[in-house]
């Protein structure tokens, strides 16, 4: 699996009824990325485990048509997002439908808009950071979190929806 690297003045990558899976390495810099599928879930970003997916200064949405895609971060991987916008991802409330679904450990998102989508971030188990995102007008939570243990969450802006889901999570506060 080789490295793929869009890097440019917004260019424009359009993904129709298919996945674009990272395997090996991916950037994307000052990239729209469109996908555009028929039907919920038509379309995917899926990133596998021991590929490395870094988007900065990007925008991540729907394409023409009005259905939701999934964008996945398996176990394993590398996910780094950073001064971006994520919309209108997911279209359920059940595993694989929610839309940005962390599933790793290697994940730094920050500085980010997350808006229109089912869940802001979900994300399953322990994770580097989640910092000073503004995450608003999405359907469900605005972070859902899963067996979570050793992580980062500080100064996000969420509102609308449900903020914070803890899922099995219990809060311990230490001063």
């Amino acid at each position: 699996s080789g490295r793929f690297i869009s890097d440019g003045l917004q260019s424009t990558i359009w993904i129709n009824n298919g996945n674009f899976t990272i395997n090996g390495g991916a950037s994307l810099n000052g990239s729209v990325v469109r996908l555009n599928g028929t039907q919920n879930g038509s379309t995917r970003i899926i990133v596998n485990g021991s590929a490395r997916l870094n988007i900065t200064y990007s925008n991540i949405t729907q394409g023409i048509t009005n259905v939701g895609y999934s964008f996945i971060v398996n176990s394993g991987a590398g996910f780094q997002l950073l001064n971006s916008e994520l919309s209108h991802a997911g279209w359920n409330n059940s595993a694989g439908t929610k839309g940005l679904e962390i599933n790793t450990s290697y994940v730094n998102i920050t500085g980010n808009n997350f808006f229109s989508n089912i869940y802001g971030i979900s994300a399953y188990g322990d994770f580097e950071n989640i910092s000073n995102n503004l995450i608003i007008g999405n359907a469900s939570d605005g972070i859902f979190l899963y067996g979570v243990g050793n992580s980062h969450i500080e100064q996000n802006d969420i509102s609308v929806g449900q903020v914070i889901d803890l899922g099995d999570i219990s809060l311990i506060w230490a001063d």
